[in-house]
Order: C-alpha cells, then sequence, then structure tokens
C-alpha cells in the first residue's frame, strides 16, 4: 500500500492547524476596527495595515516593540529608537510633517502624536489617509495608547505581551517603593530644561512619574511644563533632583555644571551629592520606555530599596 499520499494529506491538516491562529494574529477576524483619537475623529480601518507611517518618535518605539517595524514606511527625522528604524524614509521633522511626502509613500494609516501642525494633519485628512492622534500625558494612558495602537494594526496579542511586561515592571517599582512610609519620600527637582528652567508639575509624565518612583514633586504648582523659577527651586530645597539630558558631554559634567550655578550650593541634593541625570528621550517620549525613566527615577529616589 502507497502510504505518501495519506501522510502527505495528515501533514497539510496540520500545517492548515498551525497556520489557523497565526492568520488571526496577522489580522483575519480582528477587522473591520473603529477608534476615537485624541482630536476626537473616528476612524475605520477595514483591513490590517501594511503600509504604517509614523509622524512621532514615540509612535515609531511603540510600532517597533509591536513587532511592526517591517510594515513602518516612513518616520520623522527624530525617530532615532530602536537602531532600525533610521532606516526608513523620512517624513521631515516632527513639527515640519511633509504631507507630499506622506502622500508618496502611499500608507494605509498615519499615526500622529499631538503636536504635528494641524495643517499637515488637514491635508492627510484630505488625501483620504486613515490618520490616528495620540496624546498620552500619564503613564497609564501610554499603557491605554500601546493597547489602542495594537488594535488598529492587527497586533493585539503583541500588545497584551508588551503591557504584561511593563505592568509587571511598574508593580515591581511599586512594591519597592511601598516598603519606604510616604512620610519619609523626599522632595523632588526634575530638570527638564535649564535656560529657562523648564520642569514638569501637574498633569505631566515627569510629575506622574516622580509620585510613582516614591518622591514629592517641588513644581506641584506648575501646570504640565512650565518655567520654574531659580528662587523657587532654592526655596523649596529639593533633597533629589533629577535633570534630563542628552548627555552629550558626560553625565557627571551635567551633574557638575548644575552644582556650579550661583546659590545652588546650599541645595540639599547637591549638598549631599544626590543629583541625578536621565536620558531625555526615556522621559520625553511616551512610549515603552518610559518604564525606563521610572526604574531608574525610582533607583535615584529610594537607592536603598533597590539594592
Amino acid at each position: 500500500m502507497d502510504m505518501r499520499r495519506p501522510i502527505s494529506i495528515s501533514m497539510i491538516v496540520v500545517v492548515g492547524l498551525l497556520w489557523f491562529p497565526a492568520t488571526l494574529q496577522a489580522g483575519k477576524g480582528l477587522f473591520p476596527v473603529t477608534a476615537t483619537d485624541a482630536l476626537g475623529h473616528r476612524i475605520t480601518i477595514s483591513r490590517q495595515p501594511q503600509r504604517i507611517v509614523s509622524l512621532a518618535p514615540n509612535v515609531t518605539e511603540i510600532l517597533f516593540a509591536l513587532g511592526l517595524g517591517k510594515r513602518v514606511v516612513g518616520v520623522t527625522d527624530q525617530c532615532n529608537y530602536p537602531p532600525a528604524a533610521q532606516d526608513k524614509p523620512k517624513v521631515g521633522g516632527y513639527a515640519l510633517t511633509s504631507v507630499e511626502k506622506v502622500i508618496s509613500l502611499k500608507p494605509d494609516l498615519v499615526i500622529a502624536a499631538r503636536g504635528v501642525p494641524l495643517a499637515a494633519l488637514r491635508g492627510l485628512g484630505s488625501a483620504g489617509i486613515p490618520l490616528y492622534t495620540i496624546d498620552p500625558r500619564t503613564s497609564d494612558q501610554v499603557l491605554s495608547t500601546i493597547k489602542a495602537i495594537g488594535k488598529l494594526t492587527g497586533r493585539r496579542a503583541a500588545a497584551d505581551n508588551l503591557l504584561g511586561r511593563l505592568k509587571a515592571r511598574i508593580n515591581r517599582v511599586k512594591r519597592r517603593v511601598a516598603q519606604v512610609p510616604k512620610s519619609q519620600w523626599p522632595r523632588v527637582y526634575f530638570q527638564v530644561w535649564d535656560q529657562p528652567l523648564i520642569t514638569g508639575g501637574k498633569d505631566s509624565f515627569v510629575g506622574d512619574l516622580i509620585e510613582l518612583a516614591g518622591g514629592k514633586n517641588i513644581a506641584h504648582d506648575v501646570r504640565r511644563y512650565g518655567v520654574f523659577s531659580r528662587e523657587a527651586l532654592v526655596a523649596r530645597n529639593p533633597q533629589v533632583v533629577i535633570l534630563a539630558s542628552m548627555g552629550k558631554g558626560g553625565y557627571r559634567a551635567e551633574i557638575e555644571k548644575f552644582a556650579r550655578q550661583p546659590g545652588y550650593q546650599v541645595i540639599s541634593a547637591v549638598k549631599n551629592h544626590r543629583v541625578y541625570v536621565i536620558h531625555e528621550d526615556l522621559i520625553n517620549r511616551p512610549g515603552p520606555r518610559l518604564v525606563d525613566a521610572l526604574e531608574q527615577m525610582a533607583q535615584a529616589i529610594h537607592p536603598q530599596a533597590f539594592r
């Protein structure tokens, strides 16, 4: 008896069964999807996007983290992470998006962040390109944004997996910080920029992360991101100072530069050598690496809890 034919049929059945769940992950059964973005625009995606343009660095980082790097066909000049993003076609700067360049890439989905010029967004909308704009302002909103992008792109399982890992890391920080009574949480100043002094207050990632990391934000009365006076900085005497920097001259140089500022020598954080640096991309890009910023911030604020 020739057994080759039955075996071949069995193999086809097995392969088919193995392939079927993969097709679901690839988008079958997950569309159409309807969603309302941060600007109140309602869009419907009829099938899984194959050509995606990102108009913001944090969007690019989310897309790559969801395993969509091969489907990203355009990014901004500022999209430098992960390294593979730098090889993608550029559509201009974050604030200088070229509508013509985006259209030429023939995307079936464009994802922007609030802050992209409205004129560019209107131009893309007029061209009939599905456009989704995000505007996360807290760590919880970053997580919900990742989930929303996973849904729009047919990567729900990947989004759930990523969110599970990020939430586990956030919960680990919370458990460590909870070991310290709130009465002992130190006063914290986070410097976004130094000329003029800009910090994050209420309704900002900075304020949210400082609290999650177990600190008391001395700029609690600042709305989102705003100018902070040197007099207020000295008077409120932070016990921990964290600087956002690209670190081009080295983190040590950044710390020394801050400590040398006139009048800062009386600040507790300076006197006790508790001035730290976090790479600004981690804190300024509301994406998956925001959890990296949280971990670094918590270790700076409560080093004894992370030993």
